[in-house]
């Protein structure tokens, strides 16, 4: 099993904390904690399962897909992806979630980014590339979902991001560009090896 990786930034706080409200994505954890005038304040975080994104590459192209659900208003533009099932690792989430969208499968897999969603929210976003399609066969969508499997080329997914069209960020390649320019995000696709991300 893949260990859970933790972005820098975030310190795990439900481990040793008191569970007070359980709804349907979020649990909400709470602890006594001292503050600096030597007082004693309540403190809360919430959790929500980990999320993952996969960015597959197929013959060079990104693989993307126009998706669907009840509670959106219109059509939006996704890379593969979804919610960790409790208990489940974030590699098999991963795999599970690119074959169920697409069908594909793939051989090869890389780790090359963990973000925290969001300050205050124990939730995780982890960001895999995938190369050398294996397989594809029926996709697997939950009842909640419709798509269409469509692919890109590397220079049409930055022109994507560049335009803000994807309807989740993909923050690692946002500060790629910014930082490096298109060059490296080719890089990232071309070579993943040398991206693999580390605690």
């Amino acid at each position: 099993m893949t260990k859970r990786p933790i972005p820098k930034r975030m310190k795990v706080f439900s481990n040793t904390s008191k569970e007070v409200f359980s709804g349907v994505r979020f649990k909400v954890f709470q602890w006594e904690q001292q503050v600096f005038d030597g007082s004693v304040m309540t403190y809360e975080v919430a959790k929500r399962n980990d999320a993952v994104t996969v960015l597959a590459v197929r013959e060079g192209n990104i693989v993307l897909v126009k998706e669907q659900q009840p509670h959106w208003h219109t059509e939006i533009i996704t890379t593969p992806g979804g919610l960790v099932d409790e208990g489940e690792d974030i590699f098999q989430a991963a795999q599970r979630e690119l074959k169920e969208e697409t069908g594909y499968t793939f051989k090869d897999w890389y780790l090359i980014d963990a973000a925290l969603v969001a300050p205050g929210v124990e939730w995780v976003r982890y960001f895999f590339v995938a190369k050398h399609m294996l397989s594809q066969t029926e996709k697997n969508l939950d009842s909640g979902e419709m798509n269409s499997v469509f692919e890109v080329t590397i220079s049409e997914f930055i022109q994507l991001i560049r335009n803000d069209e994807l309807h989740y960020n993909i923050p690692c390649i946002e500060k790629m560009l910014l930082k490096y320019g298109d060059e490296k995000v080719v890089d990232l696709f071309n070579n993943p090896e040398n991206y693999i991300f580390e605690e």
